[in-house]
């Protein structure tokens, strides 16, 4: 008798609107060729105009950012409990390097910033990212959704003898079989350009910031030698080519392998940077993020995740970075 083939669904969506903070989950998203208006919109500078991120300052991550596209205002409840809240008064513009390449954005006036330095102790800056999903790490390779499963979460808690592994660790918006294709996710199609290389922020647990799971060394244990687009990858990231609503529950379904112009133009075959990144030596630096096209995701190896139980999949959206969906899940 046949195994019923179990649908593939959204099981969870998650967006943060400031980088590096605490990942909202939210019951539906609308996907944008740009990304998500509500996601990774705005981002954190230091005084030398450097990003700070959670592989900076890992407590971020204990900080909930909630932005109102519609009212132009951003709220944000820190570990005390206290709400910080204002509307958005933009001021001169500023550049800072992202893994990606220069972002010019402009700096955000108010009272938010200085409650940001406040928590930090040290001089911190909001900044508004120059357009939608522009601070999500993969922005240049057209990273603004990324899609993990929960058949790979559960390989990676097996390859560490872990209890759970949250899947917010790894900031995904919505496997590796998927790369080079088009795959609808509820009303959007998307297309996945590339897998998600890894860094230390993995290790941090998502709600306090601590490091305490080496993520890192359990994806190097099984996942070392793939050929990824990216060293260490954990998720895939991609761009809408048609936008559209997704919702927690929406089918996912795998479809044509996607060639000629459908991707960036500035962004390589992901084939032959597999290829590339197979015949390179040597171990993957524990800091690196993968060359960015981020928010960030990262993936299987090509073929894994047909092999994997298709029930199992999960989404998160975001840049890039479930399904889970997240965006170019990154920090």
């Amino acid at each position: 008798m046949d195994t019923p083939i179990t649908p593939i669904v959204v099981t969870a969506l998650a967006i943060t609107a400031v980088k590096g903070t605490n990942l909202r989950s939210v019951d539906r998203i609308r996907l944008d060729r740009d990304g998500v208006r509500e996601n990774r919109r705005f981002y954190l500078i230091d005084a030398r105009d450097r990003l700070v991120n959670g592989k900076v300052l890992g407590e971020l991550t204990a900080i909930v950012a909630d932005y109102s596209d519609t009212a132009r205002r951003l709220t944000l409840t820190l570990p005390d409990g206290s709400v910080c809240e204002d509307g958005i008064r933009l001021g001169e513009p500023v550049a800072t390097r992202f893994f990606s390449g220069v972002v010019v954005g402009r700096l955000v006036h108010g009272p938010l910033s200085e409650r940001l330095s406040e928590f930090a102790g040290q001089p911190i800056r909001l900044v508004e990212a120059p357009d939608v999903g522009g601070a999500v790490d993969r922005r240049g390779r057209g990273g603004h959704v990324s899609l993990m499963s929960r058949a790979s979460l559960a390989r990676l808690r097996e390859a560490g003898d872990a209890a759970e592994v949250d899947g917010r660790r790894f900031r995904m918006l919505i496997e590796d079989d998927w790369v080079d294709r088009s795959v609808q996710i509820g009303e959007a199609l998307v297309a996945f350009g590339g897998h998600i290389g890894r860094c230390l922020i993995t290790s941090r647990d998502p709600d306090t910031g601590e490091i305490d799971l080496p993520t890192l060394d359990m994806l190097r244990s099984y996942r070392g030698d793939l050929g990824t687009t990216e060293p260490l990858a954990f998720g895939i990231y991609g761009h809408a080519l048609v936008p559209g609503t997704i919702r927690v529950g929406d089918p996912v379904t795998p479809g044509d392998t996607i060639r000629g112009p459908s991707a960036p133009a500035d962004q390589a075959p992901a084939r032959q940077l597999r290829r590339m990144n197979a015949s390179a030596s040597g171990p993957a630096a524990d800091n690196a993020p993968a060359r960015e096209p981020a928010g960030a995701a990262a993936s299987e190896p090509a073929g894994a995740a047909a092999r994997e139980p298709a029930g199992a999949a999960a989404a998160r959206a975001g840049g890039s970075g479930s399904p889970r969906a997240g965006g170019s899940g990154s920090p």
